[in-house]
């Protein structure tokens, strides 16, 4: 069993020496959800969230409960 374990520990460490064949690939697609994100955000920043009506709906809601009994 031991000698099992150091033939994995030596494998993984062998592995670990190696690139990461898609390296290139992981730096662009990460590069490119950068660019999205921030798109995203600035979207985010033009919509004015106003939770009045809301509220505002609520309330009516309940004043129309109370009405009714």
């Amino acid at each position: 069993m031991q000698i099992q374990l150091e033939q994995q520990l030596a494998s993984a460490e062998e592995e670990v020496k190696r690139p990461f064949p898609q390296a290139t690939e992981l730096t662009e697609k990460s590069k490119r959800l950068a660019v999205l994100e921030g798109l995203l955000n600035m979207n985010d920043k033009d919509i004015v969230t106003d939770t009045e009506p809301e509220q505002q709906c609520q309330t009516d809601n309940r004043q129309r409960g109370q009405e009714e009994r």
